[in-house]
């Protein structure tokens, strides 16, 4: 993750050869946008909210919070083919494309960028976390 102009996101590469692999929305949201970019590629664009959550920042050594219910935009890009229309609502675990090669790629991946909704971005590896941590705990009833 870095948030440079450059590069404002983090890149999931699963393994080689992964082009055509399924691509899984992990929050609920609505999809806003999508097309094509020639840096991006296939690219989506969801909006979403979260529950309160707060972590330390890896970047600034700040404490940063997600207030529940803030609208964040999500953006997906590098897909080989989306399956969603837009304004689509979606739940998490909805295949909504599968890995690719397009735009300005070094390989096949997908690159994920969460910002808030005073455009800041943030690491979505935290809210990854999160949700992985939030699901845990209602399959186990903790």
């Amino acid at each position: 993750y870095t948030a440079t102009k450059k590069h404002r996101g983090v890149d999931l590469a699963p393994f080689a050869g992964s082009t055509g692999q399924p691509v899984y929305m992990p929050w609920r949201g609505k999809f806003v946008g999508k097309g094509y970019h020639e840096t991006a590629g296939n690219y989506l664009i969801a909006e979403t909210s979260f529950p309160f959550v707060t972590w330390a920042d890896d970047i600034n050594q700040k404490t940063r919070t997600i207030q529940a219910n803030e609208k964040l935009t999500v953006l997906f890009y590098h897909f080989q083919t989306m399956n969603v229309k837009t304004p689509d609502i979606i739940k998490e675990g909805l295949v909504i494309g599968t890995i690719g090669n397009t735009g300005k790629s070094f390989g096949p991946h997908l690159h994920l960028e969460v910002r808030l909704s005073n455009g800041e971005v943030v690491n979505p590896i935290h809210l990854l976390t999160a949700t992985i941590v939030g699901l845990k705990e209602q399959l186990l009833g903790v």
